[in-house]
């Protein structure tokens, strides 16, 4: 009698252990269902969230998009004029042959490779300001200001130390005619020691841009190309030839750095205003609620 109530209680007890994990699992199913936001809910966001990114929506910033074009404009007028700034200087190197306009070719290509480490420090620091300005912490702008310009000075002087000591190596890797050779080792002694003033002319434009102050970096681009390089460059190519023009474009960047930092050192770019913070919505109470 024992071993038939075993026998036929065994198949109840294992049916009884498989409702009880069917009814837990029947649980958790519901559970997950209910954490799932329904349909309709995700359809109602999806289309908040387009009203919002069409700019559509109460909270939309017209003012940011507004604000932007008096920064924004002085940056697209400087780029103009540096283009045309150049094609101009390159009419006047094409005056002097084949070989000079071949080393100034070589040796902008190697002046952008030796920048390159300048620029991003240029565009890290431009992030850093915006950010701290933003935050009203001025004293840790003259702190990000001061190791930037550390970095740079360190980096640019030790490309500037390589440039210098192998020219004539560095122009032969495009360019192996005796002719280029001597005009690109030329240019990059000369333009080479002055890669310092532009990488601190790249740092100082930098700050400016993260200040949103970026109508004073368009006048200084005005005046160190239009006011200095070209006309040197025109009025020294008669006195010594194509030296004359790697001088002039050497000194330039001296005269953009030095007004850079003396306009950094003025404060003014601290006033400067993107966004009236009038104009920042503030939270209503039912959202705080």
């Amino acid at each position: 009698m024992e071993r038939e109530m075993d026998l036929v209680g065994k198949p109840t007890g294992e049916a009884t252990a498989m409702t009880e994990r069917t009814s837990e699992q029947a649980s958790e199913s519901q559970e997950k269902s209910a954490a799932r936001p329904p349909k309709e809910a995700q359809a109602k966001s999806g289309e908040e969230s387009a009203v919002e990114t069409t700019g559509r929506s109460r909270g939309a910033r017209q003012d940011f998009t507004v604000g932007s074009i008096p920064n924004g404009l002085p940056a697209g007028v400087q780029q103009v004029v540096v283009s045309m700034g150049m094609l101009t200087l390159t009419s006047i190197v094409n005056r002097f042959g084949s070989a000079v306009m071949a080393a100034f070719g070589v040796g902008g290509r190697l002046d952008q490779f030796a920048f390159m480490p300048a620029m991003s420090v240029g565009l890290s620091v431009t992030a850093l300001v915006g950010q701290n300005l933003g935050a009203g912490l001025h004293e840790r702008v003259k702190e990000t200001v001061k190791w930037a310009a550390y970095l740079t000075v360190g980096i640019t002087s030790v490309v500037s130390l390589v440039v210098l000591v192998m020219p004539g190596v560095l122009i032969s890797i495009f360019n192996s005619e005796p002719g280029v050779l001597i005009e690109g080792a030329a240019y990059l002694r000369i333009v080479g020691s002055a890669y310092v003033p532009y990488a601190l002319m790249f740092m100082l434009s930098g700050v400016l841009r993260g200040a949103g102050d970026t109508v004073p970096s368009m006048f200084i681009s005005l005046v160190t190309l239009w006011l200095v390089r070209i006309p040197v460059a025109a009025y020294l190519s008669g006195l010594m030839g194509s030296r004359g023009i790697w001088l002039a474009i050497a000194i330039s960047p001296v005269i953009g750095a030095s007004l850079n930092y003396a306009y950094f050192r003025s404060g003014r770019w601290k006033n400067k205003t993107v966004v009236s913070s009038r104009s920042v919505p503030q939270p209503s109470t039912e959202a705080e609620s």
